[in-house]
């Protein structure tokens, strides 16, 4: 017979949000969302509803797509379409390194940081990731650049990221790796927890600030603030 997985405590995540309201811009063919930090961007096998993708299309009565992802931990821009011709361009334009993200991110570091970051990521789909700063035959690239650091007190730093490979997890294993991982970040060594919401789990200092992308012979750009 079929094997059924089942899971007896299934992860649950915050969805009381006001959807509409955080819609950033919506058109006939993608909608831009600020999703909060703390609940996964699109439905899997055993959360088909507790998603940040499910629950703007409960509250607006539209299908949407999935155009690219962001971690559950990772709140701010998030782009959905809404037709197969704009998600198909979407991904073009990501396989080809077209579109730009900025990320904000609080990370507990007294050090300043380069501006340059590269590492190469061990393949497994299992969190934490690894990475080196070494050349590992079968690793995926990565790289960021952090484009500012402000340092807020003694060992905590506000920094600015663009990030130009977009692997799951990215920024976060490298910031750790560079002794500098992000408030709230407990799985990749962080001491202090970050909430922005009481109610939800799982939140992380980062924030998809910035994304700019083509369409309809256009380029586009959307943005959040970036301050915490």
């Amino acid at each position: 017979g079929e094997l059924i997985r089942v899971h007896t405590k299934p992860r649950r995540y915050f969805c009381g949000y006001d959807w509409k309201s955080l819609i950033v811009h919506e058109n006939s063919d993608y909608l831009i969302l600020n999703k909060p930090s703390g609940i996964p961007s699109h439905p899997s096998v055993d959360n088909q509803i507790e998603n940040s993708l499910t629950q703007t299309e409960l509250a607006t009565n539209q299908k949407l797509l999935i155009s690219h992802r962001l971690d559950t931990t990772t709140g701010g821009l998030i782009v959905y379409g809404k037709t197969k011709d704009f998600v198909k361009s979407f991904n073009v334009q990501i396989q080809n390194h077209l579109i730009q993200k900025n990320y904000v991110a609080l990370c507990e570091t007294e050090k300043t940081l380069p501006q340059t970051v590269i590492h190469y990521m061990k393949p497994s789909p299992r969190a934490p990731k690894e990475v080196s700063p070494i050349f590992t035959e079968g690793w995926d690239f990565c790289e960021l650049k952090v484009l500012a650091q402000k340092k807020i007190d003694a060992d905590l730093s506000w920094v600015k990221i663009d990030l130009l490979t977009g692997r799951t997890h990215q920024i976060r294993t490298q910031m750790s790796e560079l002794g500098a991982p992000l408030c709230g970040d407990i799985m990749y060594g962080a001491k202090t927890s970050w909430s922005k919401n009481i109610n939800a789990t799982q939140q992380v200092a980062l924030r998809s600030q910035m994304i700019e992308f083509s369409w309809n012979s256009q380029t586009v750009r959307y943005e959040l603030s970036e301050d915490f």
